[in-house]
């Protein structure tokens, strides 16, 4: 949320502006945007896979 507003979740509900600064501002955010959440997707999966091959899980103890 930002200031309390839900983000538009589809293409279709972003108005259109007639403005092309706005455009190519908007766009440029929406890459960043983009870009930024595939590196931490990318950067989770390796811290992931990482702590994984140190920390092997212990054993499985039955009464």
């Amino acid at each position: 949320t930002c200031y309390g507003y839900q983000p538009p979740l589809f293409g279709h509900q972003v108005p259109e502006m007639e403005v092309p600064a706005a455009q190519t501002l908007v766009h440029r955010c929406r890459l960043a945007w983009i870009r930024a959440c595939a590196a931490i997707t990318r950067t989770n999966a390796e811290y992931s896979h990482r702590h994984r091959r140190r920390h092997r899980p212990g054993p499985i103890f039955q009464p």
